[in-house]
């Protein structure tokens, strides 16, 4: 019935379990605080093994396999790390207009620690999205990193101050943003310029918009390497880049990296039809991996080539994001859904 609102994730069959993880985490903290929606997981046709529908149906999970992917079928993904699956929340609001009322839409590499369905109470007007700001806080990061980043900003055709956001979890008014025609527009960036599209999606989605959406707070979609205990509570953890949270050890990951979330995984693997899932993510070969960079991370904060072993670049990246919090207008703060983050000294 159009009124009602969706949790929607979208994947391939090799990010079902992690799929599984997180839409069963937003049902048990939306049943805690007493709220109620539909939680879909997206998947290809084929996909869909008997165990996966039994499974979902248990937890009363939504799984459709019926949206028509043909307007993205022949785009090239390039990132290896990255499936086709991640363009198809480019097509949920036209799929589900008239369904759906609002759609938050959410990657399967998260960890959740509150009731993401708060973000359906919020009032978007016109807009058709809502997200997370990105490359807004630098001192923790090579100025070449920096350099390089608002070289491509420049790239996408955005403007300065770029207000460039993270695509993993977007607030979605599937009307207004079939009236904008954003899927399309979108589409048509990315098949004219692939080249500029390393996170197709996202990329995509910002060179159309132009920072013309509004903006979450941090608590919505914040990186465990940001998020400091006592200065922020937030409700989405996010594990970009390769380092995922279920996987033990990796060539580049620290030996007790994201340690809290694997635990998490393996409690929630107990009761599924894939108690040894986790065991299968990783070798003797990571465990070796992350041995290495743990003892080359020492060595680098030893010779304080790491940015923040630098005291004052310390004390700039704690200024950095005390101003980030005190100067941007998050509509989640400015409509009273949540209180305003106030940073710690460090």
């Amino acid at each position: 019935m159009y009124g009602r609102d969706a949790v929607c994730l979208c994947v391939d069959a090799r990010m079902l379990i992690p799929a599984f993880f997180v839409a069963c985490s937003v049902k048990r903290a939306a049943a805690a605080a007493g709220d109620e929606f539909d939680i879909v997981i997206v998947v290809p046709p084929g996909d869909l093994m008997p165990e996966h529908r039994s499974f979902a149906a248990s937890r009363g999970i939504i799984v459709d396999d019926t949206l028509d992917t043909s307007a993205v079928g022949r785009i090239v993904v390039q990132q290896r790390r990255l499936s086709p699956a991640t363009l198809v929340k480019l097509l949920l609001a036209r799929h589900f207009v008239g369904r759906y009322r609002r759609i938050i839409y959410l990657d399967a590499d998260l960890t959740i620690h509150g009731n993401v369905g708060t973000l359906f109470r919020l009032d978007m007007g016109d807009y058709p999205l809502a997200a997370v700001p990105a490359g807004r806080i630098w001192q923790d990061q090579p100025d070449a990193e920096r350099d390089r980043t608002f070289a491509h900003f420049a790239a996408l055709g955005m403007t300065f101050p770029y207000r460039y956001f993270n695509a993993g979890v977007l607030v979605i008014d599937p009307g207004n943003w079939c009236r904008e025609k954003l899927d399309q527009r979108t589409v048509a960036f990315l098949r004219q310029h692939p080249d500029l599209c390393q996170l197709p999606d996202e990329d995509a989605l910002n060179a159309v918009l132009d920072g013309e959406l509004l903006e979450l707070s941090p608590i919505w979609n914040i990186s465990p390497k940001r998020f400091v205990r006592g200065q922020l509570n937030p409700i989405i953890l996010h594990y970009t880049g390769h380092n995922k949270p279920w996987l033990r050890f990796r060539k580049y990951k620290r030996v007790f990296e994201h340690h809290e979330a694997y635990c998490l995984y393996a409690e929630f693997l107990k009761d599924t039809p894939w108690p040894d899932w986790l065991s299968s993510q990783w070798s003797t070969e990571d465990l070796a991996g992350s041995l290495r960079h743990e003892v080359s991370t020492a060595i680098e904060w030893l010779l304080r080539k790491h940015p923040l072993a630098d005291r004052s670049r310390r004390a700039a990246f704690d200024e950095e994001q005390r101003r980030y919090f005190e100067k941007t207008l998050f509509v989640d703060v400015e409509q009273g859904l949540v209180d305003l983050p106030i940073l710690a000294v460090s």
